[in-house]
């Protein structure tokens, strides 16, 4: 018996060692660390792009509420068919292309229709400039010569002068009526007249005429333009545009 151990402890093979093998995939893993590399610093570089994007964004946001130049509209000089506005005590006159440039118009004051023409007949002689009212006084009703002085006064009505040049005008003004938000002047309105006979002027067809002063026509006031607005805004007393 102790032979026979002997002999399998003899023939007893020692344990086998324990060998390394090597990685068969680094190729893959050196590709992977790649990628994960390439990941990183995208997103590294997306972090950094959105953090200054918000700092652009601000610097445009306080370039786009930078005070921007004033510009000047209209101009000073008062042409026939201009519109005659105040703003700041100032007059302002405006063509129509002018006045639709005006982006913020309750900053004017809008007076009246120009009309400047210098000449008017041999026998009148010159008319300095003056303005009309966009709108007739009384609603655009029909009243007597009395009944147009007696709230106003006569000097809101257009002279001699004055109604000729409105009738050799009336093209241009009833244009620029339309173009300025008033209405246009197409019927017979009251001149000033004088101590006995009253006289209008005929905006349908050019023709001044004497006449009763109890019959009935418009009324259209009209203002001279002075150098101020503050000339402009009573004549006599009383308020003259409307």
């Amino acid at each position: 018996f102790h032979a026979k151990l002997g002999s399998l402890h003899q023939t007893k093979k020692p344990d086998a060692p324990v060998v390394k093998r090597p990685i068969k995939n680094k190729k893959t893993l050196i590709a992977f660390g790649a990628i994960v590399l390439f990941i990183l610093i995208i997103a590294g570089v997306v972090i950094y792009s959105s953090g200054h994007g918000s700092n652009s964004s601000d610097v445009n946001d306080t370039a786009a509420v930078a005070p921007k130049e004033n510009k000047v509209y209209g101009h000073t000089q008062a042409n026939t068919g201009d519109l005659l506005a105040t703003n700041n005590g100032e007059n302002i006159y405006f063509t129509p292309s002018e006045w639709q440039e005006v982006p913020d118009k309750s900053d004017y004051n809008k007076l009246g229709v120009v009309v400047n023409d210098a000449w008017v007949n041999d026998s009148i002689g010159g008319c300095a400039p003056f303005y009309i009212a966009l709108e007739d006084k009384f609603n655009g009703m029909d009243v007597t010569w009395y009944e147009a002085v007696n709230p106003f006064g006569k000097d809101i009505l257009p002279t001699e002068g004055q109604c000729l040049t409105m009738a050799k005008n009336r093209t241009k003004i009833n244009e620029a009526m339309r173009a300025f938000g008033g209405s246009v002047m197409n019927y017979r309105y009251w001149g000033v007249g004088d101590s006995i006979d009253g006289f209008f002027v005929d905006m349908s067809n050019g023709g001044v005429y004497g006449i009763s002063k109890g019959d009935s026509n418009r009324v259209r006031a009209v203002a001279p333009i002075a150098e101020s607005a503050k000339s402009l805004t009573e004549v006599g007393g009383y308020a003259i545009p409307g």
